[in-house]
């Protein structure tokens, strides 16, 4: 059965279908994908017991923070711990994956106005560990709205630690951090700030957040304009060295 048959099959993303067919993936699949999957190869009840019985098995750090997280939300994660190269967008907020504890409780409690503290706890858990991949081999590419550093977000206290943690990542060589000036004017993703992951193994899919869900473009020509976008927004966005001195300057603002 050819993939693209199984991907219609079971309405499933070409790149969510390519992580958990490849050979070399580290991500734990869920039971339910076990279960569609062999009921699209036609696997016996046996076979089916044993692979269900593997998944079970064979959980991925998220595992602990399930209360907090939602299923499309778990799906993204694991991608995440698979991606070799990373890039986004950010025109609100500092990117999650750059955030203090401090600012992504109160970016969180914010977006989530409907969640209790436990599972706000869980969600900060999850993305303080979703950081570890800062250290773990990811490269990492962000393009953060000037407005996003001026924003005030928590204390003034909570803000300067943030600009701050910033400027520590940015000296890490497998970071790169622009800052898109407010003077810049429109571009395409105006009002769309976005994620893209690209892998050793499989081909690179956008995620895109919204409030009622997470929506993945894995189509090759869509992919193709993000990153035609992408482009556009590192051309336009300032250096690294001009982007921390325009946080610096932030940074000092906040002091004064």
């Amino acid at each position: 059965m050819e993939i693209e048959d199984v991907r219609a099959a079971l309405g499933m993303s070409r790149a969510k279908l390519y992580r958990i067919e490849s050979p070399d993936s580290a991500i734990t699949v869920s039971i339910p994908d076990v279960i569609a999957l062999c009921h699209v190869y036609g696997a016996s009840a046996h076979v089916q017991a044993q692979l269900v019985e593997m998944a079970r098995h064979r959980d991925g750090w998220w595992t602990a923070y399930q209360s907090g997280l939602t299923g499309w939300f778990v799906d993204y994660v694991m991608l995440e711990a698979e991606a070799s190269e990373f890039f986004e967008f950010a025109i609100d907020a500092v990117p999650g994956l750059l955030q203090t504890e401090d600012y992504a409780r109160e970016v969180i409690a914010a977006w989530t106005p409907e969640a209790d503290a436990s599972a706000i706890d869980a969600r900060v858990a999850a993305r303080m560990e979703r950081q570890r991949r800062l250290t773990d081999g990811l490269a990492v590419t962000a393009v953060v709205d000037e407005y996003a550093l001026v924003r005030p977000t928590g204390s003034s206290k909570q803000m300067r630690g943030q600009l701050e943690r910033l400027l520590d990542l940015a000296k890490q060589p497998n970071v790169k951090l622009h800052v898109l000036p407010t003077t810049s004017g429109a571009h395409a993703a105006l009002t769309s700030p976005f994620n893209m992951l690209h892998f050793r193994n499989m081909p690179p899919i956008v995620y895109v957040d919204t409030l009622s869900g997470g929506l993945y473009v894995d189509d090759e020509r869509d992919v193709e304009r993000y990153e035609a976008v992408a482009d556009q927004l590192l051309t336009r966005s300032l250096s690294a060295a001009k982007s921390r001195k325009l946080i610096e300057r932030c940074l000092e603002d906040l002091r004064a």
